[in-house]
């Protein structure tokens, strides 16, 4: 049986760290943010040659630009940006798959019907911050909110090591 899973979880929550993990474990990681920072770039790119790898380095430096773009753009709302972000995983028919990360309803509904379940990584404020450190202002904003809690399948331990987490996505 395929795994499908989609993470959800705040800042620091180890959403990333979690789905790269899980690639090792033969799961394909479906980087749904980095799409939106793909597209940002792309936008950006004639007033500031910028990478995606440059904003994944300097997150919180970009993290303000690509929340207005992604405003701009309607990214939460609009199931067509995670229809193209599963292309890959169509064309390599459907393998076992970690999507990077839900932040919306529409989103959380969206790849519910592809398939997906919806795990919440949770931890203190103290781990998180500890882990990557961010504005209350980048906290705060709308995107980062929790879902409700019923769009959410299983909530694991984010301040567990990786390894556990890895085990228990695995025993779902």
């Amino acid at each position: 049986m395929t795994r499908l899973i989609a993470l959800h979880g705040p800042i620091g929550s180890g959403k990333t760290t979690l789905a790269q993990a899980l690639t090792a474990k033969e799961f394909l990681w479906i980087n749904y943010t980095d799409s939106l920072k793909e597209k940002a770039a792309r936008a950006l790119y004639p007033f500031r040659p910028t990478t995606v790898g440059e904003m994944n380095a300097r997150k919180e430096f970009f993290r303000p630009f690509i929340n207005a773009f992604g405003e701009m753009i309607d990214f939460a709302h609009r199931p067509e940006f995670i229809h193209e972000s599963v292309e890959e995983w169509f064309r390599l028919g459907r393998p076992d798959a970690a999507f990077d990360n839900v932040r919306s309803i529409s989103q959380a509904l969206t790849v519910k019907a592809l398939g997906f379940t919806i795990v919440k990584l949770q931890t203190d404020l103290a781990t998180l911050q500890a882990r990557r450190p961010a504005s209350e202002e980048s906290r705060n904003h709308p995107i980062d909110r929790p879902l409700p809690p019923h769009y959410i399948d299983i909530c694991l331990d984010a301040s567990l090591p990786v390894e556990e987490l890895v085990r228990q996505v695995l025993a779902l």
